[in-house]
C-alpha cells in the first residue's frame, strides 16, 4: 500500500499497514490512564522567573489558565544576530542541586509503582525554538538564511 493511502488510512482511526510516523500530544499533567503518570519538574530555567523571564532573559508570556507560557509576542532580544555575544548570556546552572529538585518533585505526586512509570514533562525546544524565542520567528529564519554562521555559532 502507498504511505498515502496508509497516511489516510490512519487518518481515518485505522491502523496503518507501514511504518508511518505519526505523534501524537502528551497527556495532560497528571494524566494517569496510560500507565504513564506525568509530572512537571522544578528545575529553574524553564519557566519564568520572579523577573517574568526566562533563564535566557526572554520575557514570557504566562496562558490564560496559568500553566502554561511562551515567548512575548514582539519582544525581540535579540534583533541582529550577529550581536548576539552582546545579548545572550547563557544562564548558570551549574550549582543547581538536582537531588534537591528531584525530591521536591515527587514529594507530593502521587502514582502507583506497581502499574505505572513516571515520566517528567518540561519546556525546551532545542536550539532553533531558542532561536525563535531570542529573535522571533521572521527573524531566525531571516538569520539562517543572511548569518548561517552566526546561527552556528
Amino acid at each position: 500500500m502507498p504511505y498515502k493511502e496508509d497516511l489516510f488510512r490512519m487518518l481515518d482511526g485505522k491502523t496503518p499497514v507501514s511504518d508511518v510516523a505519526f505523534y501524537v500530544f502528551e497527556p495532560p499533567p497528571g494524566f494517569t490512564d496510560n500507565g504513564v503518570a506525568m509530572f512537571g519538574s522544578s528545575y529553574g530555567g524553564f519557566g519564568p522567573g520572579p523577573d517574568g523571564k526566562d533563564a535566557w532573559g526572554v520575557p514570557l508570556k504566562i496562558d490564560y489558565f496559568g500553566i502554561g507560557f511562551m515567548p512575548e509576542p514582539g519582544q525581540i532580544i535579540l534583533p541582529d544576530i550577529t550581536k548576539w555575544r552582546d545579548v545572550i548570556k547563557a544562564p548558570y546552572r551549574y550549582d543547581f542541586d538536582f537531588a534537591a529538585a528531584a525530591e521536591k518533585d515527587m514529594a507530593n505526586f502521587k502514582y502507583n509503582p506497581d502499574t505505572q512509570v513516571v515520566s517528567m514533562f518540561g519546556g525546551g525546544g532545542g536550539f532553533f525554538l531558542n532561536l525563535v524565542s531570542f529573535m522571533g520567528f521572521e527573524g531566525a529564519m531571516l538569520a539562517m538564511y543572511d548569518e548561517p554562521e552566526a546561527v552556528h555559532e
